[in-house]
């Protein structure tokens, strides 16, 4: 998960973890194992909270909206069974840095 939001995070006992968010926070979400369907989502809002139980399951709660699905963006981009392009490692004579 990466944020930019204001976040508390505390770890319990059972080695779940709960996140207390006020702002933008980006998690995904695997099928069937979460409050939300399959996807990597920005969720934002003043004051929520991602509960994540020990076996990874992701429960959000509190006031906020999904700001994007980023899968949902990605692949309208690609046709029907077309498959990204494999990643290039960068380095300094591949990328001109």
């Amino acid at each position: 998960m990466l944020a930019s939001a204001d976040r508390a995070l505390t770890f319990h006992d059972d080695a779940s973890r709960t996140y207390r968010v006020s702002g933008p926070l980006m998690a995904g979400f695997r099928e069937g194992q979460g409050t939300l369907p399959r996807g990597f989502y920005v969720i934002n809002g003043p004051a929520w909270r991602l509960d994540v139980s020990a076996d990874n399951h992701r429960t959000v709660s509190g006031t906020y909206r999904i700001r994007q699905n980023i899968c949902e963006d990605l692949s309208w981009r690609l046709p029907d069974g077309a498959r990204p392009a494999p990643l290039q490692r960068c380095g300094p004579r591949r990328c001109g840095t």
